[in-house]
């Protein structure tokens, strides 16, 4: 019976891949014949679930309707049935039955870095059957950049680098790791009381020597993250900016919630973001992008009203509360800042430059409504700011509940059809869940993605590439990329072969972003997905 499911299982998976890699539309009729077709032999050589799936999928057809599917159609309505599918053909499993990782933003996050890559791709993956998310890395720079874009919560470096030592790395980041109380591990095959002492001098938390026992390395992780998640819940103060953290956010605000209803007057949030901050990044550095930081901050607090109130949101986003306002008041008062702050000249290596600030408003005059549909609808004023040419204000009013969401471009880079198919899927959820759409493109090959010229687009971009295609494969293809001009634009996931070591250890020295092997849980590649794109918002 076994070589019977087999063969269905080859027969659907080729249907599928035979629309997915035509232009032209396919007919409800044809997909209800085909349904009908499976249906049966499904049944009859048990295989269950695709007779469940097909007779649901079925319900939703009229086998005599003459409309025609667009590709993506016929996608989205059988997606189910192509992981089931997939799920199924043994000897290309591509999924594994239990998530080691959900799909949960608020796990702790480490930072790796060792060159060693063979090390490096073993300690990934035994801290995050932790159910922790590792960024891992072998170039000291590329280290120091994830650092800045997604600020974990530990650093695990190795002594020894080829291009700059571990202690170096350290020094780089001790203003930033001990102002933010961000644990620091160093590994080392030097076990020496001088080296020891020197890694706690520049900050290192803990020294663990090479070798180790993996569930005391395990353990002494876990302690460091455990030390850092007790002095977020008691720290109300970001040590980089001076103003109060966002984890004092709601409670202030709950507080101007009851007040505001006991005297029956309205208050009023804003987001404020700090325009084309990557650049000043990019351009002088992220030392001085912490004193614009600084700054704005220190100004924030100096010339708002005495009763408002200053967040640091995240990166270079701020939140202001603002008491016993009126949304046409609290307009004002944000222009009056603009207009200061924009005027402001910072100066570095001889060369003057300004910095302004885009700010999204709206007035809260139902306490009962909770804090994160305020976020949202200010964020949402905020973006509209942006769209209309940053270095303004824009307040929240109902014309703007259908404002676009944050746009971000995706390249799906995979000669398989039904890959690109679920790939298409998983941003799609993405987008329906979050506050971002993303633009997906699919392309078959390496070749393909170049042709139609993806890669010149201006705006930052995700990639997700797999490791073996037909023509150029994923290693060359991210070899062009990263040669690129302009290359930090784009965040590459790879897709690996499991037991290609070899690919995994090429993709991280060319600047692969991240990695996924096969066979992969679809709830990773969710997670992976949602990490790696904060920094393209």
């Amino acid at each position: 019976m076994e070589k019977y499911r087999q063969a269905l299982m080859q027969n659907i998976q080729k249907q599928l891949a035979d629309w997915m890699n035509q232009s032209k539309k396919v007919s409800q009729q044809e997909i209800y014949r085909f349904l009908h077709s499976i249906q049966g032999t499904a049944a009859t050589i048990g295989l269950e679930e695709i007779y469940r799936i097909s007779s649901r999928v079925m319900e939703e057809l009229d086998e005599d309707n003459e409309q025609a599917w667009e590709i993506d159609q016929v996608q989205h309505l059988l997606h189910e049935l192509i992981i089931t599918c997939y799920r199924n053909i043994q000897e290309k499993v591509l999924f594994e039955p239990s998530p080691v990782v959900t799909s949960n933003t608020n796990i702790p996050e480490i930072l790796l870095i060792d060159d060693d890559l063979t090390l490096l791709m073993f300690l990934k993956e035994e801290l995050e059957k932790q159910g922790w998310h590792v960024f891992a890395t072998a170039d000291p720079e590329k280290a120091i950049s994830i650092f800045y874009d997604y600020q974990p919560d530990c650093v695990i470096v190795d002594l020894y680098l080829k291009e700059k030592t571990g202690l170096g790395v350290l020094s780089i980041l001790n203003h930033k790791l001990n102002k933010q109380f961000i644990p620091q591990i160093m590994i080392s095959v030097n076990n020496s009381k001088e080296v020891r002492m020197k890694s706690y001098e520049l900050g290192a938390d803990d020294f663990i020597a090479k070798p180790f026992d993996m569930s005391e390395f395990i353990i002494r992780v876990k302690r460091q993250l455990e030390r850092k998640a007790l002095v977020d819940r008691l720290v109300l103060i970001d040590e980089l900016s001076g103003v109060y953290s966002r984890k004092h956010l709601k409670d202030s605000f709950e507080r101007l919630c009851n007040e505001s209803y006991r005297n029956e007057t309205s208050f009023c949030l804003a987001i404020l973001d700090l325009d084309h901050f990557k650049d000043i990044n990019d351009q002088y550095g992220h030392l001085v992008g912490d004193e614009v930081i600084k700054e704005f901050a220190s100004y924030l607090n100096k010339f708002s009203r005495k009763n408002d109130t200053v967040f640091r949101y995240g990166g270079e986003e701020f939140v202001l509360l603002i008491p016993n306002t009126q949304v046409d008041h609290a307009e004002n008062i944000l222009e009056r800042l603009l207009e200061g702050f924009s005027s402001k000249e910072f100066t570095e290596d001889h060369k003057t430059f300004n910095v302004t600030f885009s700010a999204g408003v709206v007035e809260i005059n139902d306490a009962n409504i909770e804090l994160e549909y305020w976020v949202k609808t200010a964020d949402a004023a905020l973006y509209n700011a942006k769209q209309s040419g940053r270095n303004q204000i824009k307040r929240w009013d109902r014309k703007l509940r259908k404002t676009p969401k944050r746009v971000i471009k995706a390249a799906i880079v995979d000669d398989d059809p039904i890959i690109r198919s679920i790939m298409l899927e998983v941003l799609k959820k993405i987008t329906e869940e979050g506050s971002i759409t993303i633009e997906a493109s699919p392309f078959k090959s390496g070749n393909e993605l170049f042709e139609k010229e993806w890669h010149k687009t201006e705006s930052s971009g995700l990639i997700i590439l797999d490791g073996v295609m037909p023509d150029i494969d994923g290693i060359e293809v991210l070899k062009r990329i990263r040669a690129m001009e302009h290359q930090d634009r784009f965040t590459v996931l790879m897709l690996t072969a499991r037991k290609s070591e070899k690919d995994i250890s090429q993709a991280l020295q060319l600047g692969a972003d991240d990695y996924v092997a096969k066979p992969f849980n679809i709830h990773v590649i969710e997670d992976r997905i949602k990490r790696l794109i904060r920094k393209l918002k």
